[in-house]
This record gives structure tokens, C-alpha cells and sequence, in this order.
């Protein structure tokens, strides 16, 4: 299930939104009834129908989500959360979920292999993703 973060800062399960209407800077207001609405930046609206129109399909072991921890010290090893799950658009995109949800920001993800894949490229082992260009 789908849920869109508004602004009030409060979450409404996308299948209970009954229209959605532009507003003026970038903002959505979703009525839940006839009377009843709440303001969404334009922003979290795409990202609730992206989910609410996509599949979550389990993951093989192997994979991690990384994330680096400290900026200042390139050596340190990243994070690495663990891969349940793949979140598939209606577009073919491909999203890793971890216990903590899914980033549609598409981050890096190690593979059993190895090798670290990224949005645009690949790395073939973890020390040259940690080295290479937009691993910061």
C-alpha cells in the first residue's frame, strides 16, 4: 500500500484519495471525501503514485544498499543494508527496498558478485566504487 506524506506532515493511504488538484508553488491538494483535504508537495504526489502504481517483488540474497557514513574519511566502509526486496515501476524501473523502505533517489547497491551498480555506471569491486567518481 502507498501512502503520500503532506505537508502537515501526516500520511494518507493513497487508495483512500478520491481527486487531486494542482495548486499554485509546486503543491497538490487530495481530498479524501467531498469537504476533507490536506495540501502535498508536488514532489511526495509522485513519488505516492510511482509506489502505489508499482510491484515489490522479494529479492535474492547477496544484494546490499550502501550508504556512506562518514564523508570526511574515503577508507571507511560503507553501510550496507540488506536487499528484501526490488520495488519495479509501471516504467521498468528498478528500486531496491531494505527493511527501512525504498529510496526512489536510486542509490548504489553492492551485488553478489561484487560488483557495485550505480544509476549510470557500474564498479567491478567495492574499493573502486569507494574511490570512484559519485561514491560522495
Amino acid at each position: 500500500m502507498a501512502f503520500l506524506y503532506t505537508n502537515e506532515g501526516n500520511y494518507v493511504a493513497v487508495g483512500a484519495i478520491r481527486k487531486a488538484r494542482p495548486m499554485p508553488n509546486d503543491v497538490v491538494r487530495v481530498y479524501t471525501d467531498e469537504t476533507s483535504y490536506v495540501d502535498a508537495s508536488a514532489d511526495e504526489w509522485h513519488k505516492a503514485l510511482t509506489v502505489h502504481a508499482s510491484t515489490v517483488i522479494p529479492a535474492q540474497p547477496g544484494y546490499f544498499r550502501l550508504e556512506r557514513m562518514n564523508m570526511e574519511d574515503a577508507d571507511a566502509e560503507p553501510h550496507q543494508e540488506p536487499v528484501v526486496g526490488w520495488l519495479v515501476s509501471t516504467t521498468g524501473t528498478i528500486v531496491p527496498v531494505t527493511a527501512q523502505g525504498w529510496d526512489l533517489n536510486f542509490p548504489d547497491v553492492l551485488m553478489p558478485d561484487g560488483r557495485v551498480g550505480r544509476l549510470d555506471s557500474w564498479s567491478d569491486t567495492l574499493d573502486e566504487w569507494k574511490d570512484g567518481p559519485g561514491s560522495w
